[in-house]
């Protein structure tokens, strides 16, 4: 038996599942649950901007939709952004330094942050995003 737990990574077709009803919502908590106890979570760069790239194709109308795809996909606890493919091989395979500092996890979770606390995309697309602090 491993020691270590499992880790999940989730396509795009997840958040559309959950959001639309096919995966139902009490499903996806005993999920979420599961997950939280037993298993690892993350989330690939390739899935993240896909659903970017839905939300930048997507009209205004349908930005609180496509933008609640991303904040699906990380409901789970404990979620890690994974780097992009060729920068994991370059720096544990190749020890190379890597290239897309743009792209990095802590770069994604920022990019997350901002597009989760956008309320139209006008404000998304003009940088005005502002992070309302919620009372403790």
């Amino acid at each position: 038996m491993s020691l270590r737990r499992p880790k999940f990574i989730f396509d795009v077709h997840i958040p559309s599942y959950v959001q639309t009803g096919r995966i139902q919502r009490r499903d996806w908590e005993t999920v979420l649950r599961y997950m939280s106890r037993r298993a690892r979570y993350a989330i690939c760069s390739i899935t993240l901007y896909e659903l970017i790239a839905g939300i930048d194709g997507g009209d205004e109308a349908h930005f609180p939709e496509n933008r609640d795809l991303l904040k699906v996909l990380c409901e789970p606890a404990g979620r890690e952004f994974l780097p992009l493919a060729s920068d994991f091989v370059r720096s544990v395979v190749f020890h190379l330094p890597i290239r897309a500092q743009a792209f990095q996890p802590s770069k994604l979770k920022r990019w997350v942050e901002v597009i989760s606390h956008a309320q139209t995309k006008a404000e998304l697309r003009d940088g005005r995003v502002t992070f309302h602090r919620q009372s403790s």
